[in-house]
């Protein structure tokens, strides 16, 4: 009940806010009670989570201070790859997509860099919200994998494939 109390005033997560408890429990904050607070997953599924869980641990809050968030996508590519030309591919891609926020520039930044079998970077932008990024992600991933055959990028290659 302490718990409970403690959340309803410190109001750190408030319901409709996206939050994260551990990488199987995250989802939208639909109400907080006395003993409980329920949250939805992204799949439609309600995780029932005692309050003294959520005040004993870390808990991750996506809309605090705000709602927009900054995502990524892991771009691999082949030693051999001309960079400007994949940096140039993964911007337009990014700044394509509707739901990324034109405020703050896409960027291409070395993460970790090279590597012995690959060169390897992360392609960086902000969305609106948590919630829904991952579709983001995934249509940019897809126009760029399209652009990257299209423009003969090398990918990595796997030792001892061939």
């Amino acid at each position: 009940i302490f718990a409970g109390v403690h959340l309803l005033v410190e109001a750190h997560n408030t319901v409709c806010q996206f939050i994260r408890l551990s990488p199987d429990e995250e989802g939208t904050v639909t109400d907080i009670g006395w003993r409980t607070t329920r949250i939805q997953t992204p799949n439609n599924a309600t995780i029932i989570v005692p309050n003294k869980t959520i005040t004993n641990g870390t808990l991750l809050n996506y809309d605090l201070p705000v709602l927009r968030v900054g995502t990524g996508i892991p771009i691999l590519i082949g030693h051999g790859a001309n960079i400007a030309l994949v940096e140039r591919i993964c911007i337009e891609a990014a700044k394509a997509h509707p739901e990324v926020l034109p405020d703050a520039e896409p960027l291409l930044v070395a993460d970790p860099g090279m590597t012995a079998t690959h060169l390897q970077f992360r392609l960086v932008f902000q969305v609106e919200k948590q919630l829904g990024s991952g579709l983001i992600r995934s249509a940019i991933l897809k126009t760029i994998l399209q652009r990257f055959n299209e423009e003969q990028i090398p990918f990595p290659e796997i030792p001892g494939r061939r």
